[in-house]
């Protein structure tokens, strides 16, 4: 017999989880919708219609989200009284917060949206089979560049797809990967997902840094991002290659996976370049739409990727747009958007409370501080590196670091520091601080995959990457500063 009946508390219970669900997607899409009237069609005056909507949708995280969510919330109420109390004149400062609040969440939406296509996909999954299949002497680098892939495509989605298979993977062929095997592919997931932060047009970062650096195009952004995630993964792969010499130096001959793993897998070539194609069309489709709207890339990715996403779902569907709307389209409003509430509350509450923090301060006392004592563009530059990989160390989110930073600093040429190299600095400071803190979404994502503990996870077994990579940023931008001056 069931436990509970029709009209019984838990069949309550579970309708009122389902409404809120609802209500929560509805909100978003409405959330959306905004944006992109604001975006495209230059209707002004919205933030206090935008406000009306996260006030309720703040209240039912409060209700079903996470205790890190709570947390949020807390501040942003916080945030908001000291702003009326403390600040003189509030208003202009509410309207930015609200405004990159409204942003924010639009455009971490419109890639949630995406994810459901993503996750519904034969080709992503037949790929990540490939990638896990691999030897061990292969799996790490093949990893590396998927989990870089996916992450394009999917953001933190694709850790969760990688995590997935390789568990199926060791539970269906009834042998798990060995504790150093184990150890190499969580790196690989982690360290090849975090250098997206650096490029991607998908990312938030390169939209937080331009819009709060002048004199910065997130175009220069993008372009100098791929290189320093290919400098990244450059160096993930060299790290691996020490730890994996290290290992057999350690085991001596009893280390012989290559001998004994299965062959090599076919690679599917048309599976990849079907995937690689995906993306290509989507960069294509937003720069597209950034020269044909005039609009920002993150009004345009607002607008492009749910389009995209319902043209995808249609061709799943074979075509049926009744099967589309009930199935696919029907679960993201349901339960692929609410489901994430609490990440897209993190990401609102942040870009909130990064103005309030800066009205609060007394930044221009600061930067004129910054400016008596002759502080040099090195050590402003990397002064402010280390703070957001120390920020994020305590489970401060990059967007407020970065944004109490440049409003501290103002205009960076005022200081004698080129608004790019400040700029690069954070985008890849960012980046880094995705991997080497274990209180980061991607951390501890990926640890959860591979089933280990955040801290095991980075101060563990990332500690060696994390040594490497905080030296060679300290050269790059010693370097950098060094022919800045010459």
């Amino acid at each position: 017999m069931d436990a509970t009946g029709p009209g019984e508390p838990g069949e309550h219970s579970e309708r009122l989880k389902a409404l809120v669900l609802r209500v929560q997607g509805a909100v978003l899409l409405s959330i959306m919708g905004l944006a992109l009237l604001k975006g495209l069609g230059g209707v002004t005056g919205l933030e206090p219609l935008a406000f009306a909507l996260m006030l309720p949708f703040g209240a039912l995280v409060a209700f079903n989200g996470t205790r890190v969510a709570r947390v949020f919330l807390a501040a942003a109420a916080l945030a908001v009284v000291a702003l009326l109390t403390l600040v003189e004149t509030p208003g202009p400062v509410f309207g930015e917060a609200v405004r990159r609040s409204l942003l924010f969440v639009s455009f971490f939406s419109a890639i949630l949206i995406l994810r459901e296509a993503t996750f519904r996909s034969h080709l992503l999954r037949r790929l990540s089979d490939y990638l896990v299949s691999q030897p061990p002497g292969r799996r790490f680098i093949s990893l590396l560049l998927g989990s870089h892939l996916f992450g394009v495509m999917m953001n933190m989605g694709g850790i969760v797809l990688l995590g997935a298979v390789a568990t199926q993977k060791s539970r269906r062929d009834g042998t798990g990967l060995s504790p150093f095997d184990q150890r190499q592919a969580a790196l690989a997931v982690l360290r090849g997902f975090a250098p997206t932060a650096m490029w991607s047009p998908l990312s938030l970062t390169p939209v937080v840094v331009s819009s709060l650096v002048p004199g910065v195009r997130i175009g220069q952004l993008v372009a100098w991002g791929i290189g320093f995630a290919a400098a990244i993964l450059a160096m993930s792969f060299v790290v691996n290659r020490l730890e994996t010499w290290t290992e057999r130096r350690k085991r001596q001959a009893t280390m012989t996976a290559a001998a004994a793993a299965p062959p090599r897998p076919p690679t599917p070539w048309r599976t990849l370049f079907a995937v690689l194609g995906v993306v290509l069309l989507i960069f294509v489709l937003i720069a597209a739409g950034v020269r044909l709207t005039g609009a920002g890339i993150a009004t345009v990715v607002t607008l492009v990727l749910p389009v995209f996403t319902l043209g995808w779902l249609l061709v799943q569907c074979r075509y049926s747009l009744r099967a589309c709307v009930r199935g696919p389209l029907a679960n993201v409003a349901a339960r692929t958007l609410p489901a994430q509430s609490s990440e897209i509350t993190v990401m609102m509450v942040a870009a909130f409370v990064g103005p309030v923090i800066v009205a609060l301060l007394p930044a221009g006392l600061i930067a004129e501080w910054l400016a008596g004592h002759h502080f040099g563009a090195i050590a402003i530059v990397y002064g402010s590196f280390l703070i957001v990989l120390v920020s994020g160390a305590i489970a401060v989110n990059p967007i407020v670091t970065i944004a109490v930073i440049m409003g501290v600093i103002g205009d960076p040429r005022d200081l004698g520091v080129h608004p790019l190299y400040i700029a690069t600095t954070l985008t890849a400071a960012w980046g880094m601080a995705a991997q080497l803190s274990p209180v980061t979404a991607c951390s501890m994502i990926s640890a959860g995959a591979f089933g280990v503990t955040p801290r095991t996870l980075v101060f563990g077994w990332n500690r060696t990457f994390g040594v490497v990579a905080m030296l060679a940023a300290l050269v790059v931008i010693v370097g950098v500063g060094l022919l800045q001056q010459g």
